[in-house]
């Protein structure tokens, strides 16, 4: 199916619109990828990447502070984040995803995305502002009124 990139482009507003910082749009495989400043800038590299028919493309949650010379075609490092536009932790499913974290750590991913929903449920968490499935995952995303800058203090109310 081939990408729309209006589509994209609104995603990517979605999650970055408020943001700070180098959004990163990467593909799998070699896990290269682009960082720009400018939402449509990273809207046409996700298309540009699709053309090449990889088998995911993936936008970073975290707003890149810089990219060093030569390393602009890598994803970054955690210590490389600026900003955090919301929390979308990965439910699976466990088919999706063969040894990876919850494998190793020897918890279990959701069998499927019914249990997952279920479990994001009954944990009294705030509804998700909305579901992503990637094809490889299952992501509820809980955006924030503004994005969170890395180091900030968070207390609770």
């Amino acid at each position: 199916m081939k990408a729309d990139g209006a589509q994209i482009a609104e995603w990517i507003d979605l999650v970055h619109g408020r943001s700070n910082g180098l959004i990163n749009v990467c593909q799998t495989g070699d896990w290269s990828g682009v960082s720009r400043t400018d939402l449509n800038d990273a809207a046409h590299a996700a298309l540009a990447m699709d053309a090449t028919n990889p088998e995911g493309i993936y936008l970073r949650i975290t707003t890149l502070a810089s990219t060093k010379p030569g390393q602009e075609r890598r994803r970054g490092k955690d210590i490389e984040s600026l900003e955090c536009p919301g929390l979308a932790p990965d439910m699976g499913p466990a088919r999706a995803h063969p040894g990876a974290f919850c494998e190793r750590s020897g918890l279990a991913y959701p069998p499927d995305q019914a249990t997952a929903m279920s479990i994001v449920e009954a944990s009294g968490l705030p509804t998700p502002t909305l579901w992503v499935d990637s094809g490889w995952g299952l992501y509820p995303w809980w955006l924030l009124f503004g994005p969170l800058a890395r180091g900030t203090e968070v207390s609770q109310r």
